[in-house]
């Protein structure tokens, strides 16, 4: 949680370095689950961060998740898929990876061979889905995380769908990111290169803030180790740990990013 609250916080601070003077805005999934397309934050508005891709027929995304054996999740296929065409972002060129691609109509994933982090450049693909936030990331998800998690052990599991706590799910966080979907966005390693990356987490970041302000107090921990899903197994992570992604911004302890408003280095709260 606090890894993400300082990507973001990160990125905001380089968007202010490049000229740009206003918040970093949030996606509120709830408000779109029965019509994505139609969101003022993707409906390839000049004020929004372009649409869907360009209609490309493909099957379903059946997602193979960690944990056991036939720990899937299916979404229906979007009827986008191709290069976005409208908005802000409709020529941006996308970089690095993929790495970890759905690929549709199957449970594999694809990604560029070799070196991951060579350049890859290609167009911005999308494939909005409703059906993902509406099933993973509606207003009753995110009400019942924050209403019913009574730590941040049970909260980030069931935000994220842990699978070693609960099965066929994705949770709202990756909800929203299959409701974005496409390429770079459906790839989890790759997927701050779509722009929409940013108001998603920034959502994340919003949901976490008011689980926390429900107990501030009780809510300055952590909890897991600090590798991903604890593979490789790796020692716990305490708050006096720091998180580091410089060259883009140095490292700060986990302490100091519990709070939002705490001016060092955070400053900001959520309307």
């Amino acid at each position: 949680m606090t890894w993400h609250r300082y990507y973001i916080h990160a990125y905001e601070q380089r968007l202010n370095a490049c000229g740009y003077n206003g918040a970093l805005p949030y996606w509120e999934w709830g408000l779109d689950v029965n019509n994505i397309k139609a969101s003022p934050v993707f409906d390839g508005s000049d004020t929004s961060v372009s649409g869907d891709g360009a209609s490309v027929p493909h099957g379903p995304l059946i997602l193979s998740l960690p944990g056991p054996p036939g720990n899937t999740v299916t979404i229906p296929a979007g009827q986008g898929g191709g290069c976005v065409t409208q908005g802000p972002f409709k020529d941006m060129v996308v970089h690095l990876g993929p790495i970890a691609l759905p690929v549709p109509g199957s449970a594999n994933f694809t990604g560029i061979t070799g070196d991951f982090f060579q350049d890859n450049p290609r167009c911005l693909r999308r494939d909005l889905s409703s059906a993902s936030i509406k099933r993973f990331s509606s207003f009753q998800n995110t009400t019942n995380l924050i209403l019913t998690k009574p730590n941040i052990e049970q909260f980030q599991a069931h935000l994220q769908g842990d699978p070693r706590y609960i099965l066929g799910e994705l949770g709202p966080h990756g909800g929203g990111h299959y409701g974005i979907g496409g390429n770079p966005g459906g790839d989890v390693f790759t997927s701050p290169g779509d722009p929409a990356f940013y108001l998603h987490h920034a959502q994340i970041d919003r949901i976490y803030w008011l689980w926390q302000l429900l107990d501030f107090p009780n809510r300055q921990n952590v909890w897991g180790t600090g590798t991903l899903l604890d593979q490789p197994p790796s020692p716990n992570v305490t708050v006096n740990d720091s998180i580091d992604i410089s060259p883009i911004a140095g490292p700060v302890q986990i302490k100091n990013l519990l709070n939002t408003v705490t001016g060092s280095p955070l400053c900001y709260v959520y309307l």
